[in-house]
């Protein structure tokens, strides 16, 4: 996790491609079966990077699965403040976005109503905050 958030930290600095790599680096060596809440934090950050939205969807879509299987307690096991419901408005708004960009506008309804109804859930958490004020 801390690779992630390192390479986190170097994307916030507008590295984008040194980020993508870096992130590529971090998923072979997280592979076959990867721990489900750095594979939704890694998933998610490494949709942004692509330039292609056939491939964004694809690594949103890995992030959304990922944190599916993932709990509480693999979350709070990198960080006490968090809880992996605080994750779900952002990766459902994130697929709305990426369903929208390709046409298909039923899927982008479901995740943005899926997104927003999760909003009222969101904790006190650093993470939880941002979501709002990102929409």
């Amino acid at each position: 996790m801390a690779d992630i958030t390192d390479t986190i930290a170097l994307l916030q600095t507008g590295d984008r491609s040194g980020a993508r790599e870096r992130f590529g680096e971090i998923w072979s060596r997280m592979q076959p079966i990867p721990d489900p809440f750095q594979e939704c934090v890694l998933s998610h950050y490494m949709a942004d990077l692509q330039n292609q939205i056939d491939m964004e969807l694809m690594w949103d879509i890995r992030a959304l699965n990922a944190a599916l299987r993932a709990t509480d307690e693999d979350a709070k096991n990198h960080h006490p403040s968090h809880s992996i419901k605080d994750f779900f408005p952002s990766l459902h708004l994130n697929l709305a976005d990426d369903y929208l960009r390709t046409g298909d506008f039923g899927s982008a309804r479901r995740h943005l109503q899926d997104g927003l109804s999760l909003l009222s859930a969101l904790s006190d958490s650093p993470y939880a905050i941002t979501i709002p004020q990102r929409l």
